[in-house]
């Protein structure tokens, strides 16, 4: 009765180096940032969408509507959940190495998508995922030595 649950590790506190705090701080500013685009909303072609949102810990809770077709200056966090979040599998067959099918993902059906009007210095391969228009499947970066 009342038994309360003990940590495996009592007397272990997570704690954050001060290089941590500072790149994690930097990400937070980064992801405020605005970004100006178009919202793209696939399913629904000229409906609208409601949502409420937080990017991180401690920051209040936001609703957003937002129209399709429409522009809008949206912080990065935001931004990067419209682009990494919305869709849902559409499953297809494969045969196997025994000639049996299986069920796999055959792509990503994109719900919503925000597309940027505006050049964003991207440093993080997470950023440049989500920048980009969601119908880019496979980006190739090849050297210079392969062109020639």
């Amino acid at each position: 009765m009342g038994e309360e649950q003990s940590s495996p590790f009592p007397n272990q506190r997570k704690t954050m180096s001060s290089k941590s705090k500072s790149t994690y701080k930097q990400k937070v500013e980064k992801d405020k940032k605005k970004v100006a685009g178009v919202f793209r909303f696939h399913e629904v072609p000229g409906g609208t969408m409601s949502f409420v949102a937080r990017t991180y810990k401690g920051e209040p809770i936001q609703r957003y509507t937002l129209i399709d077709g429409q522009r809008y200056e949206l912080p990065l966090g935001i931004v990067k959940h419209l682009n990494q979040n919305g869709w849902y599998p559409v499953h297809s067959y494969k045969l196997n190495e025994t000639g049996r099918p299986d069920v796999h993902v055959g792509k990503k059906q994109h719900r919503f998508s925000f597309e940027s009007t505006q050049f964003i210095d991207i440093t993080d391969e997470d950023d440049l995922a989500t920048m980009g228009s969601s119908s880019i499947e496979e980006v190739v970066i090849m050297d210079q030595k392969s062109i020639r």
